[in-house]
């Protein structure tokens, strides 16, 4: 597993297996030195207060060292410019591509939160910025929220459900029965005054259907998910003799 970008690229036996490893951590409460001498840069693009502070403390208790950098104007590490081929004219001192390549030779792992632009959809569904980071890496990139998917709360939530209602963190495995394929979690919102991205909903829905739970998503009409999360959930679904059901009233 080289990098964790989207949870839907992983296949189900690692899924259950870093299941496993969150429930062990869980339980556990002990620092370890399984990654000293191992370093992560995190580089944030966008505001965070669980992720940041969880992800830091996550790589102090397995012995890592961590680095946070926030990007932008104000926060003492230069802005960056995106587009390939750009000539660099703007307010932005580096391009993505050089910035990450040099952040790939000073540490083992990079983590990235770069939410959706909220001002071009086929860029946001594509995840592009996310990928483009990823693309000028040349280390592994752990997914700290991009515009479509969130997997790093989608693991913990689909390891909250799996201790809550399962038969021990083997019920996430594919089509295991147990208490979870009994359960119904649903996933509902309603407008906000702000646009606001879909990665925590996808995220949700995509963790409750693989753990092994029907999923009810209930919201008004124009606030759908993206199609293709959908298809990914009912597949999930089918694989555990579950249901995703999709409604607005």
């Amino acid at each position: 597993m080289p990098s964790l970008l989207d949870w839907t690229d992983i296949p189900d036996a690692d899924w259950a297996r870093c299941l496993d490893r969150a429930h062990h951590h869980r339980r556990a409460r002990a620092w370890t030195d399984v990654a000293r001498h191992r370093s992560i840069g995190l580089v944030f693009f966008n505001s965070s207060l669980r992720t940041r502070t969880s992800m830091e403390l996550a790589a102090t208790q397995l012995g890592a060292h961590a680095t946070t950098l926030d990007v932008g104007a104000g926060t003492g590490v230069w802005g960056f410019a995106w587009e390939r081929g750009r000539t660099m004219d703007g307010a932005e001192a580096e391009h993505i591509d050089e910035a990450v390549g040099v952040l790939s030779r000073y540490y083992d792992a990079l983590g990235v939160r770069v939410f959706a632009t909220l001002r071009d959809a086929a860029t946001d569904d594509a995840d592009a910025l996310l990928h483009g980071f990823a693309r000028a890496a040349s280390v592994p990139v752990v997914n700290l929220e991009s515009a479509r998917v969130h997997p790093c709360q989608q693991l913990a939530d689909a390891a909250t459900l799996a201790q809550l209602f399962g038969d021990g963190f083997g019920a996430a495995h594919p089509a295991s029965g147990g208490d979870l394929a009994r359960r119904t979690v649903t996933v509902t919102w309603a407008p906000h005054p702000r646009p606001l991205p879909r990665a925590v909903p996808h995220s949700a829905v995509l963790a409750a259907a693989r753990v092994g739970v029907n999923v009810r998503i209930a919201h008004p009409e124009g606030f759908d998910l993206a199609p293709d999360v959908i298809a990914a959930a009912r597949a999930y679904a089918a694989a555990r003799g579950t249901t995703v059901e999709v409604m607005h009233d």
